[in-house]
């Protein structure tokens, strides 16, 4: 449970990293915004401004959810948007891993079953596997639960029979199904990390998609020419 919870909090620490260093990095350049502020003039030097229809909160809300990373990256915040990709890209790995891991440990528990208790492995629930790693055997099984008067869940047919050749067998055998469930878990967990980075990188994009500012500023040069200066803000 400890390690969840870290791994939970890492997560959050990363999105709380990211908001604190785009606020820090993001700088007043026009290329950043990727023409996303229009500004219109008329024939007397004066300006107004808009904003195109890619540069509300929603687009980069809908381009970060779908690839993280995507609508920072519109925004002009490279690094962040490379935070925010990369660690998309590292959990993704980290499912496939586990998921791989779980895969191959699952068959090996149930090739040692079927090699040290004569295990039939076709067709076993999961709470076979669970039953036959604390019993060395069917028999051992079955009293106990005439004891317990779970009389129909007692394993009579003949393919659900078990016998151990050794306790330590049966030990050994639940180590490896721990470690296949331990790796089944954490990548359900990889999963929701996945799901959590993309919806706070959407979150992220929006929020800083809606700080841009703009304003334009008037000033005179040497030969008394009038110099449009665009002066582009963000909020925190």
């Amino acid at each position: 449970m400890k390690k969840v919870t870290c791994f939970i909090s890492f997560l959050f620490v990363v999105s709380t990293f990211n908001s604190i260093y785009a606020g820090i990095n993001f700088t007043n350049n026009y290329d950043k915004i990727d023409s996303d502020l229009i500004l219109n003039y008329d024939r007397y030097g004066r300006t107004t401004k808009s904003k195109s229809k890619d540069s509300d909160g929603f687009s980069y809300f809908w381009r970060s959810l779908l690839i993280p990373g995507w609508g920072e990256y519109k925004l002009g915040l490279k690094k962040e948007a490379g935070i925010f990709f990369i660690t998309d890209l590292f959990l993704i790995g980290t499912a496939a891993g586990l998921n791989y891991y779980s895969g191959i440990r699952t068959d090996e528990y149930k090739d040692y079953a079927e090699l040290y208790a004569g295990v039939n492995v076709s067709g076993k629930t999961d709470s076979y596997w669970i039953h036959i790693a604390n019993y060395d055997n069917t028999l051992e099984y079955n009293e106990q639960k005439n004891i317990s008067r779970y009389f129909q869940e007692r394993y009579e047919d003949e393919e659900d029979q078990w016998n151990w050749v050794s306790s330590d067998r049966r030990e050994k055998y639940n180590d490896i199904r721990v470690s296949a469930e331990n790796a089944d878990t954490w990548f359900y967990y990889s999963i929701g990390g996945i799901a959590l980075n993309h919806f706070l990188s959407a979150l992220n994009a929006s929020g800083k998609a809606g700080a841009i500012k703009g304003a334009v500023t008037q000033s005179f040069d040497e030969r008394g020419n009038v110099k449009n200066k665009l002066q582009l803000t963000y909020d925190l």
